[in-house]
């Protein structure tokens, strides 16, 4: 004979199937696109889906073939970011998602060039170096020659 305790497991069961199925066939929408630079798929660049508020609502990195895609997006508006080094970012226009996916169009960048001042870089010995047993000094003579001395540590001071 069935009882409602025994049929519990199965009642729970199908309602939580239910509710799954039920949940994953709203907000299924993907956006996909690709990243180039012009003549090459830019590999490993960074996407990010924005909302309409300009929050972050996924990142990702494109595969070896610039490809990128966003699964799994609610309906809504959203914007596409992308940033790659050496490379000026992009911004989407707003983007409509509803129930079916986006395929965008090529996102081609522009390579972005600074120039650099230049860098001096300067290294400067410190007068005294303490050693296990001296200590080492370092002294540069006014007409521009460097030696170096020793003193032998005073065990007395």
């Amino acid at each position: 004979m069935l009882t409602y305790r025994s049929l519990l497991p199965a009642i729970f069961l199908i309602v939580t199937i239910s509710i799954t199925i039920t949940m994953g066939c709203f907000g299924q929408a993907s956006i996909q696109g690709r990243i180039m630079d012009g003549q090459q798929n830019m590999a490993f660049a960074t996407v990010t889906l924005l909302d309409a508020d300009s929050i972050l609502v996924k990142s990702v990195l494109t595969d070896r073939g610039g490809e990128f895609i966003f699964g799994d997006v609610v309906p809504g508006h959203y914007f596409i970011t992308t940033s790659v080094v050496g490379f000026a970012p992009f911004y989407s226009p707003p983007i409509p998602v509803e129930q079916e996916d986006i395929i965008l169009p090529h996102v081609v960048l522009e390579k972005k060039t600074a120039q650099l001042n230049e860098v001096i870089v300067k290294a400067k010995k410190p007068l005294y170096e303490q050693k296990v047993d001296r200590i080492k000094g370092n002294v540069t003579i006014s007409d521009g020659r460097h030696f170096q001395y020793e003193l032998l540590e005073n065990q007395n001071i």
